[in-house]
């Protein structure tokens, strides 16, 4: 015996799509759904209370009475992580950059008491978080305007903190640490941004990988600081405040002197094009400062017309 497939008439659809019960919201997701807007109730009074009720002066304020890390280590800790989720809210961090609030003097003095203390340490988490906050405050600051910016640096304390942050890349955990030195080298370009003094002090300290011949020679010794001076010029800011600092650096002729060395050593043009594995061209490209010549080139010249168009010497 055969069976028969059943037949459905539109009617037959109708009806059991109403004799359907409605499907019904999880518990879990309506939960979910709470527990969101009581966060975010909970996040708009914590911001309510550290904005108009001292609560980011406070912290910074015992933060600056610290004079010892060792011997508070604790409460840093505990300080830089409530500093830090303050800066992951708009409004906080508009505080955190008002001239008045001097949040960065604070930082950087708590900085440098913290990379003389995690020096010799496996791990500098003190330095770390106090570098990702100055980094988040000054990328705020760095989109206003220029004068807004150079209104904000002059709580920024002396050139003494140039040092300071120099002096960081010596502690192991950062220098080799490729997103420390991210955090590190967007702190250290702001903190000369528009300074002749500071930005002077900078550039003093590559001066010595700057000499491209010379670097060719003696190259085992200078490695990390030329490394240090692409990451630099990449993550310099893009925009009129980052090019202050651009722009100085091409007054010292640095660019200029990178492509007279690119000149000066590269094989004639023609027997390039013909012959691409010549030996000529092969020295050329493994000579040891020209990878980074063509890094810190390609970062100044990022959304800079100045450096695109420098010319070179005579």
């Amino acid at each position: 015996m055969k069976c028969r497939a059943p037949t459905w008439s539109l009617e037959a659809v109708q009806e059991t799509r109403k004799r359907r019960p409605a499907s019904r919201p999880s518990p879990g997701a309506t939960c979910s759904i709470d527990q969101r807007s009581e966060q975010s109730k909970a996040l708009q009074h914590s911001t309510h209370t550290l904005i108009f009720f001292g609560g980011i002066e406070s912290m910074l304020s015992r933060l600056a009475a610290v004079q010892r890390v060792g011997a508070a280590r604790a409460l840093c800790s505990t300080l830089l992580r409530l500093l830090g989720l303050c800066t992951r809210v708009r409004r906080c961090v508009r505080v955190l950059t008002r001239a008045d609030t001097r949040a960065l003097p604070v930082l950087l003095h708590a900085l440098h008491l913290a990379a003389a203390e995690e020096k010799d340490m496996p791990r500098a988490e003190l330095v770390y978080q106090l570098l990702e906050i100055m980094e988040r405050i000054l990328s705020v600051a760095a989109s206003e305007t220029l004068e807004s910016f150079l209104q904000f640096s002059l709580t920024f304390g002396g050139p003494e903190y140039v040092q300071a942050l120099l002096n960081c890349t010596d502690i192991p955990s950062i220098r080799n640490n490729q997103e420390a030195l991210g955090h590190l080298t967007r702190v250290l370009a702001a903190l000369v941004y528009g300074n002749d003094l500071k930005m002077a002090m900078l550039a003093d300290h590559f001066k010595p990988v700057l000499d491209f011949d010379r670097l060719d020679s003696e190259w085992s010794e200078e490695e990390f600081r030329m490394e240090l001076f692409c990451v630099l010029c990449a993550n310099i800011e893009r925009n009129s405040i980052g090019g202050t600092l651009k722009d100085y650096i091409i007054s010292l002729g640095v660019v200029r002197d990178a492509l007279d060395y690119i000149v000066k050593h590269a094989p004639c043009v023609k027997p390039t094009l013909v012959c691409t594995d010549s030996d000529e061209l092969k020295e050329f490209i493994a000579r040891p400062a020209l990878k980074y010549i063509l890094r810190f080139l390609t970062g100044l010249a990022t959304d800079h017309e100045p450096t695109q168009v420098s010319p070179r010497g005579p």
